[in-house]
């Protein structure tokens, strides 16, 4: 309590980041002798960070303050978006960062070779996809609500997908966060609920042994499909082409979905 409520906000973060590794033990298990990887100690870092970002939005105090900082804009960086703060001015992980596969060691690394540092790293590929996709979910949502017009949120999609969210003006963003703080708020809590679900029902299905990036995105996309059918299937596959993550498109579209609440 004594800590200025900026730095409570950080520290609250980092400590759920920690229990996120709990969570996961839980949900996936740990490999056997022998079956340890990389790519599952990457998955542990990235996962960690999601939990961390997912559950403080569950505190309405943290949704209110997110989208007044950002005028709702949360692209740009601000405190959901910074994982595992140092200090005020250094951190170690941005869950909206643009790192891909190719600025990180190699999955083929041992295990017991890869150090902290680079593990971290390692899972920063997956971490600024969710987020993407998060975010995408967002501003599908806000569209539905009839708070953003048509066009801009295909502008948004495509700028999306080439990587060149930073050239497009956003202003309707905060214009029309100005006049519906509470639809953005609904639309930012939809996206949480939606992110959340489905990667905790993907982390209960992934195999700890022998772990891979691809199976986890493959994973993903199954759940997804099962839950919504198409509606996100192309956001979550940019998002990770993008990264440079390699997976295969694996889903039987003729089956039909489950379609669950969310």
């Amino acid at each position: 309590l004594h800590y200025p409520l900026r730095r409570q906000r950080q520290m609250c973060i980092r400590d759920r980041h920690e229990t996120g590794h709990g969570i996961l033990f839980s949900l996936a298990g740990m490999p056997e002798p022998g079956r340890l990887t990389t790519a599952f100690r990457g998955f542990h870092e990235h996962a960690s960070d999601a939990v961390a970002m997912i559950s403080v939005l569950h505190f309405d105090s943290f949704l209110d303050h997110i989208l007044w900082v950002t005028k709702g804009d949360i692209y740009g960086t601000n405190v959901l978006s910074r994982i595992g703060e140092l200090s005020r001015t250094r951190q170690i992980r941005v869950a909206s960062n643009s790192t891909k596969m190719k600025d990180v060691i190699s999955l083929a690394t041992p295990a017991k070779k890869a150090t902290g540092k680079q593990v971290h790293k390692l899972g920063q590929p997956l971490t600024g996809a969710i987020f993407d996709i998060s975010a995408q979910i967002f501003v599908r949502r806000l569209g539905e609500l009839g708070l953003l017009p048509r066009a801009f949120i295909d502008e948004m999609r495509l700028a999306a997908r080439t990587g060149k969210l930073d050239e497009i003006d956003r202003t309707p963003m905060s214009d029309a966060y100005a006049v519906s703080h509470d639809g953005f708020k609904s639309a930012l809590a939809d996206a949480r609920d939606m992110i959340g679900l489905r990667l905790a029902e993907t982390w209960r299905r992934v195999d700890p042994n022998n772990f891979k990036y691809s199976t986890l995105v493959e994973t993903l996309l199954d759940v997804d499909f099962e839950f919504s059918g198409r509606q996100n299937q192309a956001s979550i596959r940019n998002c990770f082409t993008w990264r440079g993550v390699q997976f295969r498109r694996r889903i039987d579209h003729t089956v039909t979905p489950v379609r669950l609440p969310v």
